[in-house]
């Protein structure tokens, strides 16, 4: 899902870059470039950076994801 629609910023490449480290909407915006613009989705990123520090690597981003499948493909 977008989160920064300004720069198209995905909640994926913010967990990705919270799990990373990044631990402030300040270096979320390095990172991604999220919430460097109009600042509408700061709630959004500060909400993900919270549940990524709260939590271990890998176990937000297990639990959280939606579940995405590939449409099926006729040969």
């Amino acid at each position: 899902m977008i989160i920064c629609h300004c720069h198209a910023v995905s909640d994926r490449a913010i967990r990705a870059c919270a799990l990373e480290g990044a631990c402030s909407l300040e270096a979320i915006g390095e990172c991604t470039g999220a919430g460097t613009n109009c600042g509408g989705c700061h709630s959004a990123i500060e909400e993900i950076v919270r549940d990524c520090t709260r939590e271990g690597p890998g176990e937000v981003a297990v639990r959280r994801l939606p579940l995405v499948l590939e449409p099926s493909r006729a040969a």
